[in-house]
């Protein structure tokens, strides 16, 4: 196997893994919504009910009513999905349900349209790497890790789609009563993608500009 594929399978699959973990520790500690699967209820639990209900759920358990039986455990926002602050006046942890793109783009477009349109888009960014991936060569090293981070970003975010026809996001970062749109592992890893091909097309247009043919006098 060569190096650029071993790359897109590392970074996608680290970054995968990573993403759908740190969704479910939300989910699980951010929401009552594991504990409700758990104790087969779909109302209110006690703060302390649902702190020893989390505590007797094995994580394969927890897995699989995440991905099985959660479904919009915030509905109604209350003392059960609170706002934990990590850095104070900076970074908080909280539970907010993306049914659109970034930024919340198309978030209120029809559900009928809405669903069916990012499910595809996911799918063919993934696909679309996946081809792209079969013209690089092995020496273009910061092409490679920019769409490993990108593919591995949209990987985890398309299974979001496949099984709650939403995204989790969970990292609240602000300043003052500003507040960044809220956000996740996945969109951490296109971003950091992203960063890197602008690094890419400006690297190789400063290489460009600086070529003995663009220096030559006219």
């Amino acid at each position: 196997m060569s190096y650029r594929w071993k790359i897109l399978i590392a970074i996608g699959l680290a970054l995968t893994v990573a993403d759908q973990w740190t969704k479910y520790l939300a989910v699980k500690h951010l929401t009552p919504g594991i504990a409700q699967a758990k104790s087969g209820s779909s109302g209110p639990i006690s703060a302390e009910r649902m702190k020893t209900l989390n505590a007797e759920i094995s994580h394969p358990a927890g897995l699989v009513y995440f991905y099985t039986q959660v479904r919009h455990p915030c509905q109604v926002r209350g003392p059960q999905c609170p706002t934990i602050s990590v850095v104070d006046g900076f970074w908080n942890f909280r539970y907010v349900e993306n049914p659109g793109a970034a930024w919340g783009l198309m978030a209120t477009a029809d559900k009928s349209f809405r669903v069916p349109f990012f499910l595809f888009v996911s799918l063919a960014a993934v696909v679309f790497i996946i081809m792209f991936f079969r013209r690089l060569s092995d020496d273009q090293h910061l092409m490679i890790w920019s769409l490993s981070f990108v593919f591995g970003g949209a990987l985890g975010n398309l299974i979001d789609r496949l099984h709650l026809n939403y995204v989790v996001d969970f990292i609240d970062w602000y300043a003052g009563t500003y507040h960044w749109p809220t956000f996740n592992v996945a969109d951490a890893g296109i971003t950091t993608g992203v960063a890197l091909l602008a690094l890419e097309w400006l690297r190789d247009a400063l290489r460009g500009n600086s070529s003995p043919a663009a220096d030559s006098p006219q």
